[in-house]
């Protein structure tokens, strides 16, 4: 950390003197392309007293030193600016980077004006106006020393990546010495224990996936290599048949698994019982029960008589296995037998509901629609109003002609009492 120029706070701006070392430039990867920024790197900067502040500083080449013409190595700098902090290391996703090269808080001076070259009485020769242009010159000044730096950047990587398969390789091999001393136990256990499964431990290669940020855009992440993760299934200790593997994904741990395998065991046990339990109902059991369920209470609707038989079955099964009308399985063998009624039970509430409307007076909705308006409801409630009035109006007829009250057979009534009027103004 640079301390001498901490001491001197960034309260205020100071003046500087600083030797002239070599140019260079920096990118900056944006969505669509790369862009270069010109630098220069400056030496031994001293503060007005002649204290030597920091050993190296870099600036953005910007119009200040430009102006100055094209610099020579050793040539001295004077220049106003402030001290302020910036953030520096490695900030990528290489763990060996990150240890040798950590993030931490130093200091810098920005912003340098007034901008000076001592020493100097002759004028420089003038540097490229666009931007481009100074960095190719840039570029070729400087063309050994990032031949040079591109060389022991390449013999660094190689170095690192062959000590990352090494390293690799290594686990490799304490992985499967791992599994095989994890198999040889886990298979004494099963022995001991007598079951007739064991865990069986595998890798699991997930790909990096990409995700939207805020702007909506896909983005994927800086490290896009694959992960392995370790999985475990249930598999028979005989034949190696796989009991339970979650899809192939495989569960967290061996406890995991287990939980997984003594459900599905549940699972195919219910689902034995309550097949056995169907195989032995009459086929017309569930329409008998439906018939008296609608004798008792003729305004249930075909959801409302669903929930009821299906709450009957589950009570008729009495195992505690399939006692839970929500189990899985167990719905799914109620859906299959009440397809088979499903049909010809809406015929029948059907017939039911057009019989009961060709009977009853179809200026009743329009009278109640009316009532309504005299009795100030209002506009949003008078549907529900008349709704009421419909399903109080049914229920006081008799079981026989009382049918499930629904706003589709509101609906109809209303059609009814339309055609009616327009029937009647044709004969007017």
């Amino acid at each position: 950390m640079r301390d001498n120029l901490q001491a001197m706070g960034a309260e205020q701006r100071h003046t500087f003197t600083a030797t002239f070392e070599r140019t260079g430039y920096k990118t900056k990867e944006m969505r669509y392309a790369t862009y270069y920024r010109p630098t220069l790197l400056v030496n031994d900067v001293t503060d007005e007293q002649g204290k030597v502040l920091t050993d190296h500083l870099w600036f953005n080449y910007t119009l200040g030193f430009q102006k100055l013409g094209h610099l020579e190595k050793g040539d001295r700098l004077q220049f106003d600016g402030r001290i302020t902090t910036y953030t520096k290391g490695y900030q990528g996703w290489d763990a060996e980077l990150s240890a040798e090269h950590p993030i931490e808080t130093d200091y810098k001076i920005e912003r340098p004006t007034k901008i000076k070259l001592l020493g100097v009485c002759e004028e420089r020769p003038p540097l490229p106006k666009d931007n481009w242009d100074l960095v190719q010159q840039i570029m070729d000044e400087n063309a050994a020393f990032y031949q040079a730096r591109d060389a022991q950047v390449a013999t660094e990587r190689a170095a690192r990546e062959a000590a990352k398969l090494d390293n690799a390789k290594q686990q490799y091999r304490e992985e499967k010495r791992r599994e095989e001393a994890e198999r040889a136990a886990e298979e004494a256990a099963a022995q001991a224990e007598g079951r007739a499964y064991r865990f069986a431990r595998f890798s699991v290669t997930v790909m990096p996936q990409p995700h939207c940020n805020e702007q909506g855009d896909l983005v994927w992440p800086r490290d896009r290599t694959p992960r392995e993760y370790s999985r475990y299934r249930v598999v028979d200790r005989i034949d190696g048949r796989v009991l339970a593997d979650n899809h192939g994904h495989g569960y967290l741990n061996g406890p995991k698994a287990l939980r997984a395998y003594q459900r599905q065991l549940r699972q195919d046990e219910e689902t034995r019982l309550t097949q056995e339990w169907l195989e032995k109902q009459p086929s017309d059991l569930l329409w008998a029960w439906v018939q008296a369920a609608q004798v008792s209470e003729p305004m249930l609707t075909a959801g409302q008589l669903r929930v009821q038989m299906k709450q009957r079955v589950a009570k008729a099964i009495g195992n505690p296995l399939t006692e839970q009308a929500s189990d899985i399985s167990f719905d799914a063998f109620f859906r299959n037998w009440w397809r088979q009624i499903r049909d010809a039970l809406g015929q029948i509430i059907s017939k039911r509901r057009h019989e009961f409307l060709a009977a009853q007076p179809p200026e009743l909705p329009t009278a109640w629609f009316q009532e309504a308006v005299a009795a100030g409801v209002q506009r949003d409630d008078r549907q529900q109003y008349v709704l009421t009035k419909m399903t109080e109006y049914i229920s006081g007829l008799s079981l026989e002609q009382q049918v499930p009250p629904t706003d589709g057979l509101l609906r109809r009534w209303q059609k009814l009492a339309r055609r009616a009027t327009r029937q009647g103004r044709r004969r007017n």
